[in-house]
């Protein structure tokens, strides 16, 4: 994504090195796939234009091989740093959210688990239907790519990229 983002200039090829365009010529459809604006990804509008919940939309479908690269793919796009430590899971995502906290004041970084309105019952409070579809999934692990979506430690943070499914409008 910071690929897509940082430089300026970013040619599009298909698999027989025939060019399809270009990062601005492409921007409508580059923004569809990513969800990053097209002010944004034409350098009309720096990234810190768009909440953190918006940006980590953004990398919402990012694959990496190893889940800690989750964490470590973002820093340049935040601006902060994180000591890389492979083998620690998706604390480095919690740690990613903490460097993020301490480097801006965007409080959007909590609104990882805001579910549009038509998911469920309106009468009912959001944290008692999360609280509900919690206690149905007994192991909630085997329901997600990278795992729980709540932080064991800390349920103010979210475990993934993925928990942030929502938050393009934030």
């Amino acid at each position: 994504m910071d690929a897509a983002i940082a430089p300026r200039t970013v040619l599009f090829l298909s698999s027989r090195w025939t060019l399809l365009g270009s990062k601005h010529s492409l921007a409508v459809w580059t923004r569809s796939t990513t969800g990053v604006p097209t002010d944004i990804l034409t350098h009309v509008a720096p990234p810190t234009s768009a909440s953190i919940a918006q940006q980590m939309y953004w990398a919402l479908m990012r694959e990496t091989t190893r889940i800690e690269d989750e964490a470590y793919c973002l820093m340049g796009l935040f601006g902060v740093h994180v000591p890389t430590i492979y083998g620690e899971g998706s604390c480095a995502f919690l740690r990613l959210q903490e460097a993020i906290l301490r480097a801006t004041p965007d409080q959007s970084i909590f609104a990882w688990d805001v579910m549009p309105h038509w998911l469920f019952d309106s009468t009912e409070p959001l944290c008692s239907f999360r609280n509900t579809m919690l206690q149905a999934l007994p192991n909630q692990s085997q329901h997600t790519k990278r795992g729980p979506h709540i932080s064991a430690s800390n349920e103010m943070l979210s475990r993934s990229p993925t928990c942030f499914q929502y938050s393009l409008a934030i």
